[in-house]
């Protein structure tokens, strides 16, 4: 049976559709490797350790405190003269400062801490803000 060109080219998208589904897939499995690899992990316990974690523990809770120091002062203004070229792409407000027509605007951010021993800042804390919720007029991708 011959279904024709037509026939043809939609069997073509859908295993092009399957297969890039497949991509995500895999390219999403490695993306949570990648991050798990580059976690925290606790030495004794073999435990990675998420950034509230490590600022409960005595052990980690100074030198992952300036980690989020210095990410801070690099999304603001600077931090005590340790940051060079701040960014200010973020600016902290009151909560009674936000105008009505952006209340639903807002969203949530979490801290990302991994250990990257090739980079001169070995414990790396990054603010990550809820992509999924940004609703911005201006320039949204990071600098």
């Amino acid at each position: 049976r011959s279904r024709g060109d037509a026939g043809a080219v939609v069997d073509a998208d859908k295993r092009k559709r399957r297969n890039n589904r497949r991509l995500s897939k895999r390219m999403e499995r490695l993306e949570n490797e990648v991050h798990q690899a580059m976690a925290v992990m606790d030495a004794e316990t073999g435990k990675l350790l998420n950034y509230k974690q490590l600022m409960r523990d005595p052990k980690y809770r100074k030198k992952w405190s300036i980690s989020s120091a210095n990410e801070f002062g690099r999304l603001a203004n600077g931090v005590g003269g340790r940051i060079k070229n701040p960014t200010n792409t973020i600016k902290f407000i009151r909560r009674k400062d936000i105008p009505k027509d952006r209340k639903k605007d807002v969203t949530y951010g979490s801290f990302v801490c991994s250990v990257r021993p090739e980079k001169k800042e070995k414990n790396r804390t990054r603010f990550t803000v809820g992509g999924n919720r940004i609703n911005y007029p201006g320039e949204v991708a990071t600098p």
